[in-house]
């Protein structure tokens, strides 16, 4: 009702403005109508302010109905992550295996996208100016996909190990096929690409994931740095300073993994939890909630 009521008044004064203005065009005041011209500039004055104001108006209030909408937007989408969580949760323990594969995918997609939301932030190389609330919030995103990594690059290369030995046993059967020249032989097996073509493919996969880990244990080492200068000197520790090294190896040994099989080391994890630990020690530090 406001809204409506606001978008008529400026529509009606902007109309009066149009219309004072031809007026004063096609009959501009002079000599005795000069208290009359007076009174067309107060009256132009008046409608002029009150077209800025009622625009004004508008804009604040459509700038906080989107920031209501948009808060409103991610609660829905954290309570509905929440009970996707929750499901695949119990999916991934399940006895059977095709459908603890399925838990295991969608955790790992849940974790891509928290990471995403979180990379944003991290994109826009403005960290130092958020609050220490908005930076821990940042954390699990990262530390969650740094956990879950490597479901993603362990699925995609145990897939392409899988495609090239069996396309490998095909080219096997259908040389000894040829070679035996067997009579009335028609059946030849499927096969998808060559061995070298296959090799190609998985070093472009591993290329791909070593990038993107790359990206991750980089984001979490900025995260690391800026939360602990949100740290008084007092309220650090010693492990706080070997942290330094431990990110330096987590990143060392994720450029060394061969491929997903191999991946990830130890250190990835202990990556992770750390800096869940940082992002806790700094959230309860009062003075810092702002």
């Amino acid at each position: 009702m406001t809204d409506t009521l606001l978008t008529l008044l400026n529509v009606g004064c902007g109309v009066l403005l149009t219309a004072i203005s031809i007026l004063m065009g096609q009959h501009p005041p002079a000599g005795d109508d000069r208290k009359k011209g007076r009174g067309y500039w107060v009256l132009f004055f008046v409608l002029g302010v009150t077209v800025i104001v009622t625009t004004v108006l508008q804009s604040s209030r459509t700038a906080s109905e989107k920031t209501a909408d948009q808060k409103q937007h991610g609660i829905d989408e954290g309570k509905l992550e929440g009970k996707l969580d929750l499901m695949s949760g119990v999916l991934k323990k399940s006895n059977c295996a095709s459908t603890a594969d399925i838990g295991t995918v969608v955790q790992q997609e849940l974790a891509k996208v928290r990471y995403e939301r979180a990379r944003t932030s991290i994109g826009e190389g403005n960290l130092a100016s958020l609050s220490s609330d908005r930076l821990v919030n940042l954390v699990p995103g990262v530390t969650q996909y740094m956990r879950n990594f490597r479901e993603g690059w362990y699925g995609e290369s145990y897939k392409w190990e899988l495609y090239k030995k069996q396309d490998l046993e095909y080219e096997t059967w259908n040389k000894e096929f040829k070679e035996k020249e067997k009579e009335h032989t028609t059946t030849r097996w499927p096969v998808l690409r060559t061995q070298q073509e296959w090799a190609e493919e998985e070093q472009r996969t591993n290329a791909s994931y070593h990038t993107q880990l790359a990206q991750l244990l980089s984001d979490a080492e900025t995260l690391r740095g800026i939360l602990r200068s949100k740290l008084p000197k007092d309220a650090q520790t010693p492990d706080d300073d070997a942290a330094v090294a431990l990110f330096a190896k987590a990143m060392a040994e994720g450029s060394a993994v061969p491929s997903g099989l191999n991946c990830c080391p130890a250190s990835i994890d202990k990556a992770a939890d750390y800096l869940d630990s940082l992002a806790t020690r700094v959230s309860r530090i009062k003075t810092l909630q702002n």
